[in-house]
């Protein structure tokens, strides 16, 4: 019987992935956007996808917002998880679904929060990059 390849064995030579993660001033003080990070890369490194020390994420705080119509009270967290190119649909969907889970376990949930995951394919013929 030949069995597919484990989740990440297939993509040794595929490492990343970078995590930009957005979100509206208006979680903080409740929202820890380090503790958010380190749950998102656990749960990354985690997978069988990624070496641990391959995956690069930043928060980014976002003072000025404008949600709908501007009422209420809504903020959001959004990440792009951003892929060297060539894993399939499926897998990314996995990931994003992975990365989702684990944001949701550190936000806090209240009245007009959106939380969402996006997966972004980078370029392999054209990504550089040194190491030192």
């Amino acid at each position: 019987m030949i069995r597919p390849p484990r989740l990440g064995q297939r993509f040794k030579d595929r490492s990343m992935p970078h995590v930009v993660m957005e979100y509206s001033a208006g979680l903080e003080p409740a929202f820890d956007a380090r503790a958010a990070l380190v749950a998102v890369n656990a749960a990354l490194a985690g997978c069988g996808e990624f070496a641990a020390g391959d995956i690069k994420s930043r928060a980014l705080r976002c003072d000025t917002v404008e949600i709908g119509d501007g009422g209420g009270d809504a903020t959001f967290v959004h990440v792009r998880l951003q892929l060297l190119s060539g894993r399939d649909l499926a897998t990314r969907r996995r990931l994003t679904v992975l990365v989702l889970d684990a944001l949701q376990h550190t936000v806090a949930p209240r009245a007009g929060l959106q939380v969402s995951v996006e997966a972004v394919e980078i370029e392999r013929d054209s990504y550089a990059k040194r190491s030192f």
